[in-house]
């Protein structure tokens, strides 16, 4: 009480109490390091430093100043007087010294009990704070991931779709190169042929020339497409009567695949110069089988002549194929 509520000088609380300047001393600083433990114990930590401040500014609150130098002052006469006066002073001294103590040490309870917590509240919603900003972008990186995945997904999609269609086409350029195959090797084996028969003629230049019967534009008509023969001439009808429809009606259903997916392909053969300019053709030669028939064709003519392709006696290779009951024009190949 005098030390921290009267701000008094140890000297001054020695004389009071009757004891040593240092003896008051260490009296205080033991009482201080208990009230630092009591309250380290409640989760209070304070300095001693903290703690005599703290209950000085206490003391000068709660007890008026006047009353407690008064109070002091009579007993401090007394002791002075009489010895019997200072022997029942001393204990109120002590008394009124405890109890300013006591109400420090409820008074610094009591802030502890309030901030303490106050401290921990603070602490618990910070924590909050940041484990709900925590799932808030673990939701943002969530929703990215998902948009991610479903775009991956997509350009797979697309990416199989795209290898589908791809091994469809290769599917259809290895028959269509079998099928070149075939047309070449059959090719081969007429253009070796065709010395043999010049041979026996005697008039290697007229061996495309043979008794077949030749057919002048003029006389191009629908011959149907009952044999290889009639489809072919009926083709060429078609085109010298620029009907495009014609021309698909003779086709066979694996040539016209090309012109399903590429409209604009019958124009173009159908515009041909060289077409609009060949006088007539002859059949030379037919082989085959029973479905598939090839047909070598001379677009001239007479065999010495040149014709509006461009070369004297050209020579074609026919591919025909029997659908159903009738003959279709599966396409040309130029021998010369």
């Amino acid at each position: 009480m005098l030390r921290f509520f009267q701000n008094k000088a140890f000297r001054e609380v020695g004389s009071a109490l009757g004891i040593s300047e240092d003896a008051a001393r260490m009296r205080v600083g033991r009482a201080l390091e208990k009230l630092q433990e009591r309250l380290g114990a409640r989760g209070a930590a304070f300095s001693i430093a903290a703690l005599g401040t703290f209950l000085t500014a206490e003391g000068a609150i709660a007890v008026p100043a006047g009353l407690a130098t008064s109070i002091t002052t009579a007993a401090l006469a007394t002791a002075a007087g009489a010895a019997g006066a200072a022997s029942i002073a001393t204990p109120w001294i002590k008394l009124i010294a405890m109890t300013k103590i006591k109400v420090g040490i409820v008074g610094a309870v009591i802030a502890a009990g309030v901030v303490v917590p106050w401290i921990s509240h603070q602490q618990t919603l910070d924590q909050l704070r940041q484990e709900n900003q925590s799932l808030r972008q673990e939701i943002e990186q969530e929703s990215q991931l998902a948009a991610e995945n479903q775009r991956l997904s997509n350009a797979l999609a697309q990416v199989k779709n795209a290898q589908e269609l791809s091994s469809d086409q290769l599917r259809d350029l290895l028959r269509l190169r079998n099928e070149v195959g075939t047309l070449r090797r059959q090719t081969n084996e007429l253009h070796a042929a065709l010395p043999a028969a010049a041979s026996k003629t005697g008039n290697p230049s007229a061996a495309a020339d043979t008794s077949a019967a030749w057919v002048p534009r003029d006389a191009w008509a629908f011959a149907g497409y009952a044999t290889p023969e009639a489809t072919y001439q009926t083709v060429w009808w078609a085109i010298s009567s620029g009907d495009s429809n014609a021309v698909l009606a003779a086709l066979h259903s694996d040539a016209r695949k090309a012109f399903d997916q590429n409209p604009e392909l019958i124009g173009t053969i159908m515009n041909r110069r060289d077409y609009k300019d060949i006088p007539g053709y002859r059949v030379l030669s037919k082989m085959g089988t029973d479905g598939e028939a090839l047909l070598t064709v001379a677009l001239n003519a007479q065999a010495d002549q040149t014709n509006a392709v461009g070369t004297k006696n050209a020579l074609k290779l026919v591919a025909l194929k029997k659908e159903g009951d009738t003959w279709k024009f599966c396409g040309s190949k130029d021998l010369n």
